[in-house]
């Protein structure tokens, strides 16, 4: 008798589990499907999804020591670079001289650079020079002299310590 109570009691323990369960046409299955329905998705999938400062809290004792991160060194300088002008040739109305010395040497596109007197100053008027092409031992590079110039003062010095490289995270192509 007592095992045939307790049978009966699972039964009806179970047949109410499935009524509540069992919602009724007029209630909505989920509370948060209710909510989609009224708000919509975006706001939320918002409601659900983490944002950045609720990140769960460390789990060490105050008292470990942590390690500190090393500081990132500064890049160092390069030495400036000094050359021979190669050749020169006109083209479109500007000077395009052939620099022999190219990225083995250490030259870069978009580095800068001038004329040389012989003495060692730099040519003032006309002298100074960008990097547009460099492959090999070579670079190539416009600049405003005349060929006078670059026969009477061939050497040129690449200003390699001004250089900064320009960075290329965050731009599209």
């Amino acid at each position: 008798m007592i095992i045939y109570r307790k049978k009966r009691c699972r039964r009806a323990a179970r047949a109410t589990r499935r009524t509540r369960t069992q919602a009724s046409p007029e209630e909505p299955r989920h509370r948060l499907l209710e909510l989609q329905r009224q708000v919509g998705n975006a706001v939320v999938a918002r409601l659900i999804q983490r944002t950045p400062r609720d990140r769960p809290q460390s789990t060490d004792a105050p008292w470990v020591k942590r390690p500190k991160r090393p500081k990132p060194k500064p890049a160092k300088k390069l030495p400036d670079i000094r050359a021979r002008v190669i050749k020169y040739e006109i083209d479109k109305g500007r000077t395009l001289i052939t620099i022999g010395s190219g990225p083995e040497q250490g030259v870069q596109v978009g580095m800068i650079g001038s004329l040389v007197h012989k003495d060692g100053r730099e040519v003032t008027q006309a002298g100074d020079f960008t990097i547009e092409s460099a492959v090999g031992r070579i670079s190539r590079a416009y600049i405003d002299a005349i060929p006078d110039q670059i026969i009477a003062d061939p050497q040129v010095v690449i200003k390699a310590s001004r250089f900064e490289p320009e960075s290329m995270e965050g731009k599209e192509f």
